[in-house]
């Protein structure tokens, strides 16, 4: 701050109802957290009257200062008290102007003491007997007077002596509303700035209403400016940087430019080696197109030899059918050989059974024989001996064809299912038959 900016003297006041007269209690005694304040420093009541009691609170004060007046009780909302808050700009407490004021390194006492002598003096006459309290706050980081006083005035009244009738009587009333006015407002912060000419501390422009900021937007206000300030910071920081950056650059664009001196010597080189190459490449696009025409006709060539690698690769899956048809039918061929083998095969295991069966049968005929002739002669002695011996013979000789043919047909390997021996063969059906004379037992029939 610079020592040639005017110092002002501040004087500020607010209606209080009973609600806000706690609140304001409670604030200025500390009884309540205050962010802005640093609880290590101290606040300090000032002393109104002789013999005043601490343990007294605010809002008994004023009801006590009311009651005193013979005021009526007022309303609940009723305005009953007004704060004054006094103090000067901050570099008025401070020994360097220059800096800000700091209760331990940077602050004069010598004009607190007397800044403060002279603001209690001015509270008591400006409003005497009507002040009931008053704190000094150094806690916070400039120091200030919080005072309150009780709103009463005397006022004409029309007051009711009788069965209609009235007087007006000057009596005492509670009336911010009539107390306080741009006139009062305009008288106030010219007798407080009279009080404070000494210490060359002025007031503010007549006229031009300043608004005090809540201390919730100065807050808001100070966190903005700090947030602002480090960006600021860190702007100039980052120009510092871009500016160092910078500084480089110019001296890689000198480097640059003594590059671009020789690339352009390097360029010119090149613009030759370049013309010479146009040429080699000229030469090597008529050669290129000889040799386009020489691959036409290596494509053509090739194109006929695939055509006849295509035809050759048709004969091949030809061969290759034919030949899994043939290994087909070899395998067919070989299958019936390998039947006909198994029904060889089939057929001599038949023949050996039934060659096996001959010879059973023969020596079954045989035995068959010896007991035909045993039973020849048996019967030669019954009545029926003739016809029996004619049948018997018959029989015989139908067994003894059936048995040649039989073995006739085993022999060739083809055996007749109907020339077989079963029992609907005709020697075994002739045999079973009975003549009609033949006695059913020939034990019994004999003479």
């Amino acid at each position: 701050m610079g020592a040639d900016k005017l110092e002002h003297c501040i004087v500020r006041y607010k209606k209080i109802n009973r609600q806000t007269l706690v609140k304001a209690a409670l604030h200025n005694s500390r009884k309540m957290k205050v962010p802005n304040a640093d609880g290590s420093k101290r606040i300090q009541r000032i002393p109104i009257f002789k013999n005043e009691l601490d343990d007294i609170k605010l809002l008994d004060k004023v009801k006590n200062r009311i009651a005193k007046s013979n005021i009526e009780r007022p309303r609940k909302n009723a305005t009953i008290a007004v704060e004054i808050l006094l103090t000067a700009t901050s570099s008025f407490f401070a020994q360097d102007k220059n800096e800000l004021c700091d209760y331990q390194e940077n602050f004069d006492h010598a004009q607190f003491n007397a800044w403060y002598q002279r603001s209690v003096d001015w509270l008591n006459l400006e409003f005497g007997d009507l002040l009931v309290h008053a704190d000094l706050h150094l806690d916070e980081s400039t120091p200030h007077i919080h005072a309150f006083f009780v709103p009463i005035m005397t006022l004409a009244k029309r007051v009711h002596v009788g069965y209609k009738k009235y007087e007006e009587k000057i009596l005492p009333c509670l009336s911010a509303s009539k107390l306080i006015d741009k006139r009062w407002s305009y008288q106030l912060h010219d007798s407080y700035s009279a009080a404070m000419a000494s210490f060359g501390l002025v007031r503010g422009t007549r006229g031009v209403q300043q608004v005090h900021s809540r201390l919730k937007d100065f807050r808001k206000t100070e966190h903005d400016v700090e947030q602002n300030q480090n960006q600021l910071k860190r702007l100039r920081e980052q120009a510092l940087h871009e500016l160092q950056n910078f500084e480089k650059l110019k001296l890689k664009a000198a480097a640059m430019r003594v590059k671009c001196q020789q690339y352009e010597s390097q360029l010119k080189s090149f613009q030759t080696s370049m013309n010479n190459a146009q040429e080699a490449a000229d030469g090597a696009a008529k050669k290129l197109q000889v040799m386009r025409r020489k691959n036409q006709d290596a494509e053509e060539l090739n194109n006929a030899l695939r055509n006849e690698l295509n035809g050759l690769s048709e004969k091949i899956d030809e061969a290759k059918n034919s030949k899994s048809i043939a290994e087909k039918k070899s395998k067919e061929a070989i299958d019936d050989y390998d039947l006909q083998q198994t029904k060889l095969k089939l057929a001599q295991q038949s023949a050996k059974s039934s060659i096996e069966f001959i010879n059973r049968a023969s020596s079954l005929l045989r035995e068959f024989s010896s007991v035909g002739e045993k039973f020849k002669e048996q019967i030669r002695s019954s009545y029926m001996v003739e016809s029996a011996s004619e049948e018997f013979e018959r029989i015989l000789n139908e067994m003894g064809n059936t048995t040649k043919r039989y073995l006739v047909s085993s022999r060739s390997g083809s055996i007749d299912n109907n020339e077989r021996l079963d029992s609907d063969s005709p020697v075994t059906q002739s045999s079973m038959k009975r003549h009609p004379s033949r006695p059913n037992n020939l034990g019994s029939t004999r003479r």
